[in-house]
């Protein structure tokens, strides 16, 4: 593996990392950013085989309902506020 492909794998895995440690902490921008990162792969997909496509689809469509039911959006939008700027 050459060195540019170790350190672009390593800072795609740690943004992953760091969406994932943001949504349990119940930040609502890593909600939309995950379900954007989703569905860039979706798109990425369509170039490539049928079952890959459908596949990154269906992952998708169960992650976009698990984040965006009721509950779900209760849990997002239980952070209080700040309109000062970004909250830590």
């Amino acid at each position: 593996m050459a060195p540019y492909e170790l350190v672009f794998d390593s800072t795609v895995r740690l943004m992953a990392a760091v969406i994932g440690l943001y949504m349990l902490w119940g930040h609502n921008w890593a909600r939309w950013l995950a379900m954007a990162w989703i569905a860039f792969h979706v798109v990425v997909s369509a170039f490539h085989s049928l079952t890959e496509f459908a596949m990154h689809g269906l992952i998708f469509a169960l992650f976009v309902y698990a984040l965006v039911e009721s509950e779900s959006a209760k849990y997002f939008s239980r952070r209080p506020r700040n309109d000062s700027g970004p909250s830590a």
